[in-house]
């Protein structure tokens, strides 16, 4: 356990190693979030990350209920790998909210574990794939599915794929993906929001909406926000990082969180999760 000083916060970490933001009340609503780097509040401490925030403003807004947070993000996982970290370490007890951060390279494979480039090898010419990317037609099983990316980050990513990661990648293992997450959701009875910074491609948004998960876009409220608070651009300092790292600062997740926070109030979800376990606790209750 460990106290942050900028909010006086508590923090457990279980025994995967997953955060737990924690309250004082005994009726906790379970908010599980699945992401990467930007979710995980890469370059930010726990505290500042938009999870904390969210936590920490709907326990003020609607302190009759405890809100917790079980943050399992990675930096590098895929849509497939946080699905199965939530199938396998964050179900035991079940969520009311699973909180799915979707990135743009959440299609693709983590760098962790892609194939290392062999520049020197006579077997492949890396000029002829650049020249291909941009003016030619290409090849190999993994391009149709990485149609979303730019035409020059298709070809290499593919390459670097080995067959035994393939089924990780592309928009088949992403729907896949969410297929599990929706059978989870009907055996757990959890909601699923799906939350992007800034925006989702289309096929994403579908995807997400035809399994009936809430969609939520910050980009739009972010720029908003940036422009009350005197900021003239979203994406740069000191909404980041820095000019070269776009992950967000502390004030960047700050203002996520306020744009996450705004949309789940506008669907009335807060509300609902708050009166379902009350509800269920007086069920109990002698």
């Amino acid at each position: 356990m460990w106290t942050s000083p900028r909010r006086s916060r508590r923090y457990n970490v279980n025994r995967r190693r997953y955060v737990i933001l924690n309250s004082e009340r005994d009726i906790p609503v379970r908010i599980v979030g699945l992401g990467d780097s930007v979710m995980f509040g890469w370059g930010v401490s726990g505290s500042e990350c938009f999870l904390s925030w969210l936590v920490d403003e709907l326990g003020r807004q609607r302190p009759e209920v405890a809100w917790t947070a079980l943050n399992t993000a990675v930096p590098g996982y895929n849509t497939a790998m946080e699905v199965q970290t939530l199938r396998v370490k964050a179900l035991e007890p079940p969520p009311h909210l699973v909180l799915l951060n979707f990135v743009g390279n959440d299609l693709r494979l983590p760098n962790f574990v892609l194939e290392r480039r062999r520049y020197l090898s006579l077997r492949r010419s890396f000029l002829a794939d650049f020249v291909l990317s941009r003016f030619g037609e290409e090849e190999g099983d993994l391009s149709p599915h990485l149609d979303y990316l730019p035409r020059q980050e298709r070809p290499s990513e593919a390459n670097q794929v080995a067959p035994r990661y393939r089924d990780l990648v592309g928009k088949d293992a992403f729907n896949g993906a969410l297929d599990d997450l929706a059978g989870l959701a009907a055996l757990n009875r959890f909601a699923v929001v799906v939350l992007a910074h800034p925006e989702v491609p289309g096929f994403v948004r579908r995807a997400a909406e035809e399994r009936g998960f809430l969609v939520v876009q910050t980009g739009e409220r972010v720029r908003e926000l940036a422009v009350e608070l005197g900021l003239d651009g979203a994406w740069k300092p000191p909404l980041s990082l820095t000019p070269a790292d776009p992950h967000p600062s502390a004030l960047g997740h700050e203002l996520i969180g306020r744009a996450l926070l705004e949309a789940l109030e506008a669907a009335g979800l807060p509300a609902r999760l708050a009166e379902r376990v009350l509800s269920e606790e007086a069920s109990v209750s002698p």
